[in-house]
């Protein structure tokens, strides 16, 4: 969608990348880590002096407490972190739980580690699982479960009952939770995010996931209700999400029963570029009615989306 985003001149509500510069504090100290010569090639796992400050926003936001020699290690962002933790936690007939709709990448993990992912469905439109679908999913060759919350595509944050569940399944059959917690400062009223490591009997079980591209930078709560607004101008139904910076909307309103034939109408005639919802599921017609719209943009980029999206009703 980001090349027909680009050949058409659309705007790019698809990819989660924002359109507005990084904040003058982080921009400052790149500079002056350059202006140090802190150029060189760092230890494998990561800088000391980097590993050690993660170590204290951990305590310092959640109480918790990790070794940054021997329990922290740095990646080439949260991508590389998740495929390493497939293929190191992971082998050929394991099991591993995954929530769908899910990020495109879990499945490919799953794939190249020689495991065979069981998915769980979140409903909408809260997107909550079914706590007995969920015990199903689990067996005597599930290894993990990935847990990604404040999630994406949907927005969901894992309530700590829900995580609750999700723990003592690990518990029982001694599963390893795989969390991808990029999107932990972007929440919405009054959700909290608990990340699944401060649960009893989880720290020892838990790989926990993050970033720093996505969690510092803006506050989006202004920019979803925007989102939110322009959606429902245009025709979409969509529920506000509790984290990260994503909506889903479902497009049979507007006459759609195809998500991709969907989005190409809005990227070729409309200008503005989605993301199809099949594309976050094991099962492609689970998500057929939705597209995925990213509200990690300038308000000015938002509002101009919506005068485009009006056209389509």
């Amino acid at each position: 969608m980001t090349r027909l985003a680009a050949v058409h001149d659309a705007i790019n509500l698809g990819q989660g990348y924002p359109d507005f510069p990084a904040p003058e504090e982080v921009k400052e100290a790149a500079r002056r880590a350059i202006a140090e010569d802190h150029n060189q090639y760092p230890i494998t796992w990561g800088d000391p002096t980097f590993r050690r400050a993660i170590a204290a926003k951990y305590e310092a936001d959640y109480g918790v407490t990790f070794d940054p020699e021997t329990e922290i290690c740095v990646t080439c962002g949260s991508t590389e972190a998740m495929a390493a933790s497939f293929l190191g936690i992971l082998d050929e007939g394991d099991e591993v739980v995954v929530f769908e709709p899910f990020y495109e990448s879990y499945n490919p993990d799953a794939i190249l580690s020689g495991a065979t992912g069981r998915y769980v469905i979140l409903y909408p439109p809260d997107w909550r699982f079914d706590p007995d679908e969920l015990a199903e999913a689990f067996g005597p060759r599930t290894r993990a479960v990935v847990v990604n919350s404040p999630h994406n595509p949907t927005g969901k944050v894992f309530t700590a009952e829900e995580l609750g569940m999700i723990a003592r399944l690990c518990r029982e059959y001694d599963a390893i939770a795989i969390t991808d917690e990029i999107y932990e400062h972007i929440t919405y009223e009054d959700r909290e995010h608990v990340p699944v490591a401060t649960l009893p009997g989880m720290r020892e079980r838990t790989v926990t996931i993050s970033a720093l591209s996505k969690t510092y930078s803006v506050k989006y709560a202004e920019r979803r209700d925007l989102m939110l607004e322009v959606l429902a101008a245009a025709g979409f139904t969509a529920d506000p999400p509790e984290g990260a910076y994503y909506v889903m909307a479902d497009v049979t309103s507007l006459g759609f029963d195809d998500d991709v034939a969907a989005a190409r109408h809005l990227v070729e005639d409309r200008g503005v570029a989605t993301v199809p919802g099949s594309s976050f599921f094991s099962r492609p017609e689970l998500g057929r009615h939705l597209l995925r719209f990213a509200f990690c943009k300038k308000l000015e980029t938002l509002e101009a989306a919506g005068e485009r999206l009006r056209s389509t009703r």
